[in-house]
Formats: structure tokens, sequence, C-alpha cells
């Protein structure tokens, strides 16, 4: 009787974990589908690539390590779809002082909606969400107390950035070395 139940113990096993594999690879073909690059690229545009180090908040407070919390979630398809969908709503607000949001938020949205169409649900912790929630919630907290000044801006634009280049990393990106780290 102990070897049946084993046996069937190893054989729920083997399923659960070839299952949720593959799940877990078709989650690894969409996230290396999403032009992280170009996303990330366009969130730097937001701040023209010109961020002053007298704009630097070095209290952060409360704040969220954003490559932190993308470590922790990134293994749930819903939170990452979230992400987007957070970072597209941060810069879609009316108090968004950058002048040429437009384009990044067409295509932040094209990407949000081929991700949410291409992932399928793996883990889909609750935790996940409320963290990633929580770490926006900060964002726009922070904004408010500092009355939403282009100074201000810089943190969730350099924040954001660091979700998408973390993002970009884990679906598996790897830059291609320079000239530099070559020789």
């Amino acid at each position: 009787m102990q070897g049946f139940q084993n046996l069937i113990l190893l054989t729920t096993s083997c399923i659960l974990t070839h299952v949720l594999g593959d799940i877990r690879n078709d989650g690894d073909a969409c996230l290396s589908k999403v032009r992280w690059r170009e996303l990330w690229k366009g969130i730097d545009k937001l701040g023209s690539g010109n961020y002053s180090s007298d704009c630097i908040f070095t209290d952060r407070g409360h704040l969220c390590e954003p490559a932190k919390m993308i470590k922790t979630i990134v293994s749930d398809n819903a939170a990452v779809v979230q992400v987007l969908h957070k970072i597209a709503k941060l810069f879609k607000r009316e108090e968004n002082p950058l002048p040429n949001a437009r384009e990044f938020l067409i295509d932040i949205h094209q990407e949000y909606d081929n991700l949410k169409t291409c992932l399928q649900p793996t883990i889909n912790l609750s935790s996940h969400r409320a963290r990633v929630t929580e770490c926006f919630q900060y964002l726009y907290t922070f904004l408010n107390d500092h009355q939403n000044t282009p100074c201000a801006w810089q943190t969730p634009i350099i924040d954001s950035m660091v979700m998408l280049q973390e993002l970009e990393q884990q679906a598996g990106y790897r830059p291609q070395p320079s000239v530099n780290e070559i020789s």
C-alpha cells in the first residue's frame, strides 16, 4: 500500500512539474517578445535624458526598490502584466508635466495588450499584485508630496526604467559586449 501511495505521489508531482513547466516556458516566450528596451528608452526620452543632480531626492522614504520588486514578482505573470498597466497609468496622469508622453503611452499600451493576451496565469499570488500596487502607490504619494514638479517626476521615470530593464533581463535579454569589454 505504501509503495502505491508513493507511486501516485510521484506521478502527480511529475504531471504538475510538466504542466507548470510548460506554462512558465510559454510565459518566457511571451516575455521575450516584449520590446522592453524600446519601452525603457521611451521613458528615458520622457525625461529627455537630462537628469539633474539637484532633483535627486536622497530620502526615498517608503518608495520601493524597483529591481527587488520585479525579482520578487517575475514568476507571477498577472503581476508582470500589472506592472505595465501601472506604469502606463502613472504616465497617463493629468498632473504629468511631461509633454511627450503620448508616443510612449501608445507603445506601452500595445505591449500591455500583447502581453495580457499571450501570458497564461501562473502562480497568480495576490501578495505579488499587492506588492506592485503598493510600490506604485508610494510613487503617487511621492509625486503628490512634491507637488508633481518636473523635478519630482525624475524619480518615477528612473524607477519605471529600472523596472522595465529588470523585466528585460528576466526575459532573457543579454546585452552584447562592447568593444571595450572584449579587449
